[in-house]
């Protein structure tokens, strides 16, 4: 795995995890509970996918906190 990138959004936390062998892994949590998962094509796609089904702006995504 490579790094991932997290955003919150309306009381929600998101992170988006590239997988090499196959493609861009969604997870939406919900009090640090992973709640559902998606699987997209490409970086792009995972965001765009976030956006339409959950509101999530593009400028909220940055680094994973690995403190948390």
């Amino acid at each position: 795995m490579s790094e991932s990138i997290q955003a919150e959004h309306g009381g929600r936390k998101f992170k988006i995890e590239e997988d090499i062998n196959a493609g861009f892994y969604v997870y939406v949590f919900e009090r640090e509970k992973c709640t559902q998962n998606y699987l997209q094509d490409s970086l792009k796609l995972a965001k765009e996918f976030v956006r339409e089904q959950f509101g999530v702006p593009e400028d909220a995504w940055g680094p994973e906190d690995k403190q948390k």
